[in-house]
């Protein structure tokens, strides 16, 4: 048992060396950068509440459309968005659990698909390979996202492994890349990459 759970983990730790979120030592370690520990999802939800209403609002007004399919995180910045989406047809495939929630309780009346995969209660999400998985079989026409920072090489960072490979596939499976970030959020590394602002549409900050 411990041998095959040894094996599972080091699956897991090839996928993101292979997906470019982490990097081997020479001696087969892995080197971790300067970050910032992930907030538990109470604690973000309560801040800047008011600029992450104003964020959101330009989202919905400037790039979201009847009849669009998207991706959203499980960024409190992202679901800051939910009360302006929530009279629109649209499908939304999401990680967050307190975002279908929110969806079900604003009786929004379009399509909702959850990626299914393994629970994070300090996010209220879902990850892993089933959760990839239904990301790929299920391509979106805007990914929207919040990030734990942007690095000073304009690199998107993510706290947990994780939901960077969450984030990195709606990345890869969207015609389209929104992200919102507060300003603090800028020259601020965390701990992994998911993309670039090269791979993105549009940055609201």
């Amino acid at each position: 048992e411990t041998g095959s759970r040894a094996a599972i983990i080091e699956k897991d730790v090839e996928t993101l060396c292979q997906r470019g979120l982490v990097k081997r030592t020479a001696k087969g370690g892995l080197t971790l950068e300067s970050f910032h520990a992930e907030k538990p999802l109470e604690e973000r939800s309560a801040e800047d509440m008011d600029a992450k209403s104003g964020m959101a609002r330009v989202a919905a007004e400037r790039y979201i459309h009847h009849g669009m399919k998207l991706f959203l995180d499980g960024s409190t910045s992202v679901a800051a968005i939910l009360p302006y989406i929530c009279a629109m047809r649209l499908t939304v495939t999401t990680n967050s659990l307190s975002i279908i929630g929110e969806l079900r309780k604003r009786r929004f009346t379009g399509d909702i698909y959850c990626t299914g995969g393994s629970y994070r209660s300090k996010s209220n999400t879902v990850i892993g390979n089933n959760a990839i998985r239904t990301i790929e079989h299920h391509p979106a026409d805007l990914t929207i996202l919040g990030v734990e920072g942007i690095s000073s090489k304009m690199e998107l960072m993510e706290a947990h492994p994780g939901e960077a490979l969450i984030k990195q596939a709606m990345v890869t499976n969207s015609n389209r890349t929104l992200i919102l970030a507060m300003p603090h959020k800028l020259n601020d590394d965390s701990l992994l990459t998911f993309a670039t602002l090269k791979d993105v549409h549009a940055l609201i900050s």
